[in-house]
Order: C-alpha cells, then sequence, then structure tokens
C-alpha cells in the first residue's frame, strides 16, 4: 500500500472518530436551557448549526377584562450552544399580540413561527437574522420551516401552501381546494411537501417505497428525505418502520422500536416530530403499544443502532425525565423539552464520545502527524 492510500486511509478513520453517530459509543451532555425572568416555562423546538436554540418562553396567562384567561408566550433564542437567551424583537408586529410560537432557526439566527391574531387567526413570520425584528408576515397560515437563503415554508389555515422568498415574493405551491402538509425546505430550494418534492425548477415529484406513497417529515441539504408509510385512507400507517430516501430513489429502512409494542408516534405540532440531518441521523417520538408512554429516539442510516434517549444514563442523572426531542443539527446536537426539579425547560444535549473513541480519535490523529513528519524528512 503506497504512502498516500495510507494517508487516506488514516484521514478517513480520523475524521469517522472526530464526528460520532450513534455507531459510536456516547455520553450526553445536556444543558439546561432556563427560563428569562418572569417566565413560567420554556420549551426548544427548533435547532441550527451553531447551537443556536429557538423555542417558546411562556409567562402564563392573563385576564382580557372579561373574565378570560389569555397565554402570554413569546420566542426566544439562544446564543450559540445554548448560550444566553433573549427574546425575538416583535417590533412592528399588530400590538396586544402575545401568543407566538416558534418552529425553527437557520444559520443566521433568522426565526420561523406564528403568531396568533385574535381569537383563532394564526399568522405566519419570519425574523431578520439573530431573530432582530419580523421581516415577513403570512396571514392564515402557519410558518414552518426556513433555509440559510431566508426562503421560508408555510401551512396554509385552509389547507395550501406557500414558498416566500426573502424579498416577500409568495408562491402559493398548493391551493387550499388541495390540502397538503408541508412540512421541511433544504437550502437548495427543495420543499417536502406531504408525499411529494417541489422545486421551482421541476415541480413535484412523487416519493414511495414499492408503489406505496411516503407521509414525509423532512428534507436535507442532500436533498434525502424522511417518511413513512401511508395506510389507504392516506394516514401515517401505525407501526411502519421510517424510511429514508435518496435523490436516486435508494431506500434506507430505520425500523425504530424500543420494544416489541412500540408504534410510531407520529408528527406532533408542538415538537416538530421526525427530523433528519445532513448526516442521517434522525430524531423523533415513539409510544408503546398502550399509548401511554412516549420515548425520544436517536437512529442513523446504515446502522442498527437505535439510542433510547429517555432512558439514557447521563441525562437522567442529570434530572431530567419526560424528554420530547425536536430537532437535530449536523454536529449530532438535539433540542427539546423535558422535566427537570418539576419544572419544563428547554435543553440542549450535547454528545460527547467517550473515552475510548477519544483514544482511537487521537491514535488516529497521531499517525497521521507520523506519516506527515516522515513525509517531510524524506523529501
Amino acid at each position: 500500500m503506497n504512502m498516500h492510500r495510507i494517508r487516506g486511509v488514516l484521514t478517513i478513520v480520523s475524521l469517522l472518530y472526530a464526528f460520532p453517530t450513534p455507531a459510536f459509543a456516547l455520553d450526553w451532555d445536556i444543558k439546561n436551557l432556563g427560563v428569562l425572568p418572569g417566565a413560567v416555562f420554556s420549551t426548544g423546538t427548533g435547532l441550527n448549526d451553531l447551537g443556536q436554540v429557538t423555542g417558546e418562553m411562556n409567562y402564563g396567562t392573563i385576564d382580557d377584562g372579561v373574565n378570560r384567561p389569555i397565554m402570554t408566550q413569546y420566542v426566544y433564542i439562544s446564543g450559540p450552544n445554548g448560550g444566553p437567551l433573549q427574546l425575538i424583537d416583535t417590533s412592528g408586529v399588530v400590538p396586544g399580540i402575545s401568543v407566538y410560537t416558534a418552529s425553527e432557526i437557520n444559520n443566521s439566527g433568522q426565526v420561523i413561527g406564528t403568531y396568533l391574531q385574535g381569537s383563532s387567526t394564526n399568522v405566519g413570520f419570519t425574523t431578520n437574522a439573530n431573530g432582530n425584528g419580523i421581516q415577513h408576515h403570512i396571514g392564515f397560515a402557519r410558518g414552518w420551516d426556513i433555509n440559510d437563503s431566508g426562503t421560508s415554508v408555510h401551512q396554509s389555515t385552509f389547507g395550501g401552501a406557500y414558498v416566500v422568498a426573502p424579498n416577500g415574493d409568495v408562491n402559493m405551491v398548493a391551493t387550499d381546494g388541495e390540502p397538503r402538509n408541508i412540512r421541511g425546505i433544504n437550502n437548495a430550494g427543495e420543499v417536502a411537501i406531504s408525499s411529494e418534492v417541489w422545486s421551482a425548477e421541476d415541480g413535484f415529484r412523487p416519493v414511495s417505497v414499492n408503489g406505496t406513497a411516503l407521509q414525509l417529515y423532512d428534507i436535507n441539504n442532500s436533498g434525502q428525505v424522511l417518511g413513512s408509510l401511508l395506510d389507504d385512507v392516506g394516514s401515517p400507517m401505525n407501526q411502519s418502520p421510517l424510511f429514508v430516501i435518496d435523490p436516486d430513489n435508494t431506500v434506507h429502512t430505520l425500523n425504530i422500536t424500543i420494544d416489541e409494542q412500540s408504534a410510531l408516534l407520529g408528527y406532533s405540532l408542538l415538537y416538530g416530530g421526525f427530523k433528519l440531518n445532513d448526516n442521517g441521523q434522525v430524531i423523533g417520538v415513539i409510544r408503546d403499544g398502550q399509548g401511554t408512554t412516549a420515548f425520544s429516539f436517536l437512529a442513523s442510516i446504515g446502522t442498527d443502532d437505535v439510542i433510547n434517549l429517555s432512558m439514557e444514563e447521563d441525562i437522567l442523572a442529570a434530572g431530567w425525565s419526560n424528554i420530547t426531542v425536536s430537532d437535530i443539527n449536523n454536529l449530532g446536537q438535539i433540542s427539546g423539552t423535558g422535566i427537570i426539579g418539576g419544572e419544563k425547560r428547554a435543553f440542549l444535549l450535547t454528545p460527547v464520545p467517550e473515552p475510548e473513541t477519544y483514544a482511537m480519535m487521537l491514535a488516529g490523529l497521531s499517525m497521521l502527524g507520523f506519516m506527515r513528519r516522515r513525509k517531510t524528512v524524506s523529501a
């Protein structure tokens, strides 16, 4: 084996150990994001590659003057790696709006979400970078996902779907008469919507496994989509595996099972349901056969490993229970919500390789350095 080939192998090995996946043994560091002054609880709903988390900061209820309690809830963003929290700037929004929810945050810190205007009217919104002011409003819609260019996708209250360009131009890709579920957009502008992928260049492309349509949950920047099978009436099939489908239609099957009675929980409007990062890692929630207990999981294509995050020793030892995961970034960090000290709090979960993994990684890097020195001496 020549020197170039040896160096290539060592580089690959070192990189594999530098970026651990569920195939490797992991410890976990879980960070309590806490609450801002006056808040009752926080939730974690979205996460970017800087480790910035977005979610809701709930301040309880207020009386509207006629004995009707109104929830007061705003959206926050954290600093990198779950750093200090701040509320998004809602200046310019119609005064009196007090209920906001967050769905996702891109790598510029733009947040997409929804606010409630009046008693029942949803308005989708996106912010400027780092949550500095509301940028766009989309009436009668829920803000769902945003890519790094600032292009966002929104679900119409009446079933349609919108793609909104950074300059505010709105493209209605599904009309209100043909209800579709819009779930994600990647940096190429490809959109996961019901059982299809849509793009401005190619229109709609159906996604199926052996002729059975999928309910899509997410799309990553490689064009891979995440979904589960639909039954005869168009609902996500109970006990279905999850599938990751490559752009060339290669199918990766993820049998997410905690025990023999496990069944997929399905999509959760509150926490974002199943999510897929660019490395093929998947997070989500399943329930037991009786539907009484929910578990958060982490899985990855190319491996049979399924990590039951709800029962991980590091998380339990830190005092957390009832965790619900919401998003995963390309570093393997995970956002979510759980209970600690009897309080509902947002968290950021960071994978930490166990000592054996660090040792192998360092050995690989050391060998790579040794080979480089030999080449320098030889020269």
